[in-house]
């Protein structure tokens, strides 16, 4: 049995309610937002004036992950308990609970971090290599809109009980999706079609929340994500641009270069209102402070003459990395 048009209406229900109270805890993002990197990022970023957004999969901490995807679990397992439901929607949260996969959702997640705070000696400790951090706080008011490639911002959430109520309610618009599609209809005129449609955008909703939930000790990092997703390599897709590839501790890593160039030649026109994309750069605690400082303003002006590069240096000492 295909599914039908009331089907359709009852699933696209359920994503618009998700995404009604999703969106606004993205809105509006910070004026200003802080990526952190050594020495080689730095130079790599502003020179060939890109960003590298790097498949989700293969992000440097994969307990992120399993911390999001092991409250998603929890959800369904609360939910199977429910003596209301009907048995299509029992059989809907049984399957996703053994076999959804948000990376399976026909399209790859790609994204780069950001923090609200341009001084945290976590990220200093992470970043510094064997000289010092940086932090390159850019504007994404215009600078969204004017990157080569589509790309959203989205807000890193800590909560606990927030992180349940987000999942309970994506859930929960599923259920009724799966009720309204299923009305008058028996479990085995809607397995073939309907309940795997359905796990599909419940699996287009996880992926959203695997991202954007953090276990509550990370909370200091205010971490925001530029994320871009692209849908999955195949044969017969053959019109879409392959990622490049890099290599990381033996392991070859999908990332998107996202260039931000159209911003900078923006920025050089004095009647487009448009600053510079990259606001302030924070030199972490290093003992070439003063040189690193030197170089780094000759570079930011080889990107745009028309600018007085803002270079602020941490005040952490040293001797606390």
């Amino acid at each position: 049995m295909q599914i039908n048009e009331l089907q359709a209406a009852a699933l696209n229900t359920a994503r618009e309610r998700f995404f009604a109270s999703w969106n606004p805890l993205h809105a509006p993002f910070p004026n200003r937002l802080y990526h952190y990197t050594s020495a080689a990022g730095l130079i790599g970023i502003l020179s060939s004036r890109s960003l590298w957004l790097t498949d989700l999969r293969y992000m440097n901490d994969m307990s992120e992950l399993q911390f999001a995807q092991q409250a998603i679990d929890q959800c369904i397992s609360d939910k199977l308990s429910d003596p209301s439901l009907s048995e299509a929607q029992k059989e809907f949260l049984s399957r996703i609970s053994r076999s959804y996969n948000p990376f399976d959702s026909g399209a790859a997640v790609y994204s780069a971090s950001f923090c609200e705070n341009k001084n945290l000696l976590s990220q200093w400790r992470a970043y510094r290599g064997q000289g010092g951090g940086y932090a390159l706080g850019f504007d994404f008011f215009h600078t969204i809109r004017l990157l080569d490639r589509p790309c959203f911002l989205r807000r890193i959430i800590y909560g606990v009980e927030q992180q349940r109520s987000i999942i309970d309610d994506a859930v929960t618009n599923l259920l009724a999706g799966v009720h309204d599609g299923s009305k008058d209809l028996q479990l085995s005129d809607v397995s073939d079609q309907f309940l795997p449609a359905a796990c599909q955008v419940f699996s287009q909703l996880a992926a959203e929340l695997l991202f954007c939930l953090k276990h509550p000790d990370f909370h200091e990092e205010r971490e925001w994500r530029l994320v871009s997703t692209t849908p999955q390599l195949s044969p017969i897709q053959r019109e879409l641009i392959p990622p490049q590839f890099r290599e990381f501790q033996g392991n070859i890593i999908p990332y998107y270069a996202v260039s931000y160039d159209r911003s900078v030649k923006a920025s050089n026109d004095d009647l487009s209102g448009i600053g510079f994309p990259i606001q302030e750069v924070v030199i972490g605690p290093t003992v070439s402070g003063d040189l690193n400082e030197s170089s780094l303003r000759t570079l930011m002006l080889s990107l745009s003459r028309d600018i007085v590069p803002n270079i602020t240096k941490s005040e952490i000492p040293l001797r606390w990395l």
